[in-house]
C-alpha cells in the first residue's frame, strides 16, 4: 500500500514491526490512541500486578494497525471527544430535533440533486416540510452563486447559502462575507495550470471565465452540437471568455480538470497560500479537482452563517456526498453521508444514509426528527 492520510509504514523506525502478523502495517497510530478505551475494540490481554490491579497488555494486539480498522479508529475517537465535549450524537439528536430548532446545511451535487440535476421528489417534499417545522435550510456547495440551479436558489425554501465551497456566504439576502483570489497568487496557479495542460475555470461571483483555449477544449470534449453544449451549461453554468485570467479580482475558487499532474504535484506547485482537493464532480479520469483558498471552507462559512442566526454548531445539522465536504461533517454538531457519498466521508459522519436515489435525504430527515 502507498503512504497517504490515513496509512503510514515507517520502516525505518528502529522497532518496526513492533508487532507482528501482518503484511499491510499501518503505523500510524504509533500508541494506541483507543488504550483506555472500554470496552476496547481489539484483543489486548490483562496483566495483575502485585498490588491486584489490572493493567492492559497490548503485546499481541494488531487491530490499529490494520489499515482496514482506520475509519473504525476514527470514529471511536470521535464518540470518545463527543461524550467529552457533550456534543450530541445523531441518535440523541433524532430525539431532540422535535423540540429545537436546527440550521442544515446541504451540499447540491450528489446529496440534494444527482449528477444530473434532478432533485428526488422525495428531497423536495422533506425540505418543505423541514422548513414549515421552523428549521432554516442552508445551500453550502462548491458552486459560486450564479452555477447554482434556478429551481433551488428561486424556492423560497433556503433561508442563505455558503458558497464557493465558504468564499461567499449569505444569510436572508445579506452577504455575510466573501473573500477573493489575490491576484499574485492567481496568476502563478494559473500558469503552473497552464504548464501541466489543466483545463481550468475561474469561479467567480459574476459568472464562470476560462481562456478561449479552455472553452475551445472544452467543447471538444463534451461534444460541440448545440444540444450538448445547453446541456453542459445547464449543469455547470456558461464560461465566458477572458484570456487574461490571472488579471481577475472577483475570483473565489477554481475548478480543473485533465491535469498531467496528480494531486500531490499540483498541491506542491500551489502552495501554503492554496487548498487543493479533489473534486466532487468527476470529469475525466485525469487529474480533476478543485482549489480554494486554505483555510476558506465550507466550514468557515458555516460559522459565519452559524454567529449570525446566534445558533450554536450543535444545533447544526450538515449532509454530504464527497472530498469538499469534510470539514462540515467534521465541524457541525450532525454530520451525515450520503450513502452514495466516498468511504472517506462515510468514515468521518455521524450518520450515512441512503443514496440520493433511494430517498437517502428524506429518511434521514425523518431519522432525526426533521419531519
Amino acid at each position: 500500500m502507498e503512504n497517504s492520510w490515513k496509512f503510514f509504514e515507517n520502516r525505518d523506525c528502529r522497532y518496526f514491526p513492533c508487532h507482528s502478523g501482518l503484511t499491510d502495517f499501518n503505523c500510524l497510530f504509533c500508541y494506541c490512541p483507543l488504550y483506555l478505551a472500554d470496552p476496547c475494540p481489539g484483543t489486548p490481554k490483562t496483566l495483575k500486578r502485585k498490588d491486584g490491579s489490572v493493567v492492559r497488555d497490548c503485546t499481541y494486539c494488531v487491530w490499529p494497525h490494520r489499515p482496514e480498522n482506520y475509519g473504525a479508529v476514527v470514529k471511536a475517537l470521535a464518540e470518545a471527544n463527543r461524550s467529552r465535549s457533550g456534543k450530541k450524537s445523531c441518535r440523541e439528536e433524532e430525539n431532540s430535533t422535535k423540540s429545537g430548532k436546527k440550521v442544515i446545511f446541504l451540499d447540491i451535487d450528489g446529496t440534494l440533486t444527482t449528477f444530473g440535476g434532478q432533485l428526488p421528489s422525495s428531497a423536495a417534499k422533506a425540505l418543505k416540510k423541514a422548513k414549515e417545522n421552523g428549521h432554516e435550510l442552508v445551500l453550502c456547495t462548491g458552486r459560486t452563486r450564479t452555477q447554482i440551479y434556478p429551481m433551488l436558489r428561486d424556492s423560497g425554501l433556503f433561508s442563505g447559502m455558503v458558497c464557493g465551497a465558504g468564499a461567499d456566504v449569505e444569510r436572508n439576502g445579506r452577504v455575510l462575507e466573501e473573500h477573493f483570489i489575490d491576484q499574485e497568487h492567481l496568476a502563478h496557479l494559473v500558469d503552473f495550470l497552464a504548464s501541466v495542460h489543466a483545463r481550468y475555470y475561474l469561479q467567480c461571483r459574476s459568472g464562470l471565465y476560462g481562456t478561449s483555449e479552455i472553452i475551445h477544449c472544452e467543447r471538444q470534449m463534451f461534444g460541440g452540437d448545440p444540444g450538448t453544449t445547453a446541456e453542459r451549461e445547464k449543469l455547470f453554468g456558461k464560461i465566458t471568455e477572458d484570456n487574461e485570467p490571472w488579471k481577475r479580482q472577483d475570483v473565489n475558487k477554481l475548478a480543473y480538470y485533465e491535469a498531467d499532474a496528480g494531486i500531490d504535484e499540483i498541491r506542491k506547485a500551489a502552495g501554503d497560500y492554496f487548498y487543493v482537493m479533489e473534486s466532487s464532480f468527476r470529469i475525466s479520469d485525469r487529474s480533476d479537482g478543485e482549489i480554494t483558498i486554505r483555510g476558506i471552507d465550507k466550514a468557515y462559512g458555516m460559522q459565519l452563517y452559524l454567529k449570525d442566526a446566534g445558533v450554536s454548531k450543535e444545533d447544526a445539522i450538515a449532509f454530504g456526498d464527497g472530498p469538499n465536504d469534510f470539514e462540515m461533517m467534521d465541524f457541525a454538531g450532525c454530520g451525515v453521508a450520503m450513502g452514495n457519498g466516498s468511504d472517506e466521508l462515510k468514515e468521518r459522519a455521524d450518520l450515512v444514509t441512503d443514496p440520493i436515489d433511494e430517498d437517502g435525504l428524506a429518511n434521514a430527515f425523518q431519522k432525526l426528527g426533521l419531519i
